[in-house]
């Protein structure tokens, strides 16, 4: 059976996409058997914010290690998805600021003496931190402005462009998908460092800026796939307003 063209608040079915506005809630959609009840935004529960017994920690654990179960369950939520967003986003930028910072900082001739220079030299690297966290954090919120312009206006996706909502949950749960990439960033960083305390010519400087940008590289890719991959999983999810 062919889909008909549908409008922005139409109810679809999220398993097939048929639409399924102005039949009854009891019944199932006539072209996969599905229940309509699970199709109603109010079927979806899993949610982030200060309503929600659900912590951020055991979203991004849900999300990252049970994607299959998590999606699904994902509320239409724009304001408990700004918010995951924002939380995942600061702690991404931080955790680049600390792991380039601290290895930056105990190369070479800079290596401290002992423990309490080590915590002296970290104290005295917080400025510089602080500094690489918010370019972190800027271009982060570049980049989900341009995922939601993307995913909203050029994602070819039937039978109808994602809604305004689902686009900005789309996006703002993607932001997990930064986490590998600052793992192997500080995995990158750790390494580096151990052979500049074996090595000081300048070989290891230009090692670990091309190790930089190719993990950068590497992670932007992820990043965008995850994207595309959860926009198309979620094209026939239905926000809030669905009728």
């Amino acid at each position: 059976m062919t889909i008909p063209p549908v409008k922005q608040f139409d109810l679809l079915c999220e398993n097939c996409g048929y639409v399924l506005s102005g039949l009854d809630r009891d019944g199932a959609c006539p072209e996969c058997g599905r229940p309509i009840a699970q199709s109603l935004p109010s079927a979806r529960t899993l949610v982030f914010g200060a309503s929600s017994s659900v912590s951020w920690l055991s979203l991004t654990r849900e999300l990252m290690i049970r994607p299959d179960r998590a999606l699904p369950r994902l509320r239409i939520d724009v304001k408990a998805a700004r918010a995951f967003g924002l939380r995942t986003n600061v702690t991404v930028a931080f955790m680049t600021a600390l792991g380039t910072v601290t290895i930056w900082r105990v190369r070479g001739d800079e290596r401290p003496d002992g423990v309490l220079a080590f915590i002296s030299t970290i104290f005295a690297a917080l400025p510089l931190m602080f500094g690489i966290a918010l370019i972190t954090f800027v271009g982060l919120l570049v980049m989900r402005l341009i995922a939601l312009k993307f995913v909203r206006e050029l994602l070819p996706l039937r039978p109808r462009k994602l809604p305004e909502a689902v686009s900005r949950v789309v996006v703002d749960h993607c932001t997990l998908a930064w986490f590998p990439g600052t793992l192997l960033l500080a995995s990158w960083n750790t390494l580096w460092g151990a052979v500049a305390y074996a090595r000081t010519d300048g070989l290891v400087p230009c090692f670990w800026s091309i190790g930089c940008v190719a993990i950068g590289a590497l992670s932007l890719v992820f990043w965008a796939v995850c994207v595309v991959l959860m926009a198309r999983r979620f094209r026939f999810a239905n926000a809030p307003g669905a009728y």
